[in-house]
């Protein structure tokens, strides 16, 4: 079984549930059960009318840069990174499954080596232009770049070709089977970066 640094970072996920909304009224019996992780009751979940205010957590390590995959949960500015990219997935704790997020699909072929993503139509960057296929193709170029030392160079450098099939459609083909490839997406590799904008500002101006 190949080994996968990004899946343990993933993983590391799901040992930590931060909620910006009010938890005093949280059970303090599972508080204290330290084997369990305690999901936020309904009544105290983050909804429209108790959106706000200000949450402060600590992190080991800042984010260094605004460079592709600095971010890594876990050891350096994983939070910051997500927190300023929004990522093709993202891992559920609740249902413990990878759901879409900037992406609408990703399917695997029945071997798979060959995966799908459909992106969400009319997502936009900061900026106003629309978040394209290309611009995920350009993103996982960036990130097999030994000059971006990107925290999810190894893994990205499983997928051997990315294809653009249409504007919202792009095709992974691995070098091997990895049926655990949303991984790699719910990661720093998957924080989509705008191949114009990236391009017009330069690798420099763009880490600041």
């Amino acid at each position: 079984m190949r080994r996968i640094p990004t899946a343990a970072a993933a993983l590391a996920i799901t040992a930590l549930a931060l909620s910006a909304c009010d938890s005093s009224e949280a059970d303090p019996a599972a508080a204290a059960d330290q084997d369990t992780l305690a999901m936020p009751a309904d009544d105290a979940r983050c909804t429209e009318d108790k959106a706000g205010g200000t949450i402060t957590t600590g992190t080991y390590v800042m984010l260094p840069s605004f460079s592709p995959g600095q971010g890594q949960v876990g050891v350096r500015g994983g939070a910051e990174s997500a927190a300023v990219y929004d990522r093709l997935v993202r891992w559920d704790t609740r249902t413990e499954t990878f759901e879409p997020k900037l992406a609408e699909s990703l399917e695997s072929s029945e071997d798979h080596t060959v995966w799908t993503l459909t992106l969400r139509e009319g997502v936009t960057f900061s900026n106003g232009d629309p978040l394209t296929a290309q611009d995920v193709a350009f993103t996982m170029g960036l990130h097999k770049d030994p000059a971006t030392r990107s925290t999810a160079m190894t893994d990205v450098q499983q997928i051997e070709q990315t294809r653009v099939i249409d504007p919202l459609t792009v095709e992974f083909t691995l070098a091997e089977p990895w049926s655990a490839f949303p991984v790699l997406l719910a990661g720093s590799a998957g924080e989509v970066i705008p191949e114009k904008a990236y391009t017009e500002a330069g690798p420099e101006k763009w880490a600041r």
